[in-house]
């Protein structure tokens, strides 16, 4: 149950930093502009750091808690 846990939280964590992407790359980043799924794009990148930052630190956590 905690692997696949950590297999989500993983593949959740290269989807948000496809989406923190800067605009002059490719990727994902023109989505979030578009779809206009956050409010602004301050708040937006706020809250991915965030997410980010909060995801990391829960995957290296189970990760030594599975190793």
């Amino acid at each position: 149950m905690l692997r696949i846990f950590w297999l989500f939280t993983s593949l959740f964590l290269i989807l948000i930093i496809f989406l923190n992407m800067p605009k002059e790359l490719t990727g994902l980043s023109g989505f979030m502009d578009k779809s206009k799924f956050f409010n602004s794009p301050s708040s937006s990148g706020q809250f991915l750091n965030n997410m980010i930052g909060f995801l990391t630190v829960v995957y290296i956590l189970i990760a030594f808690y599975l190793d």
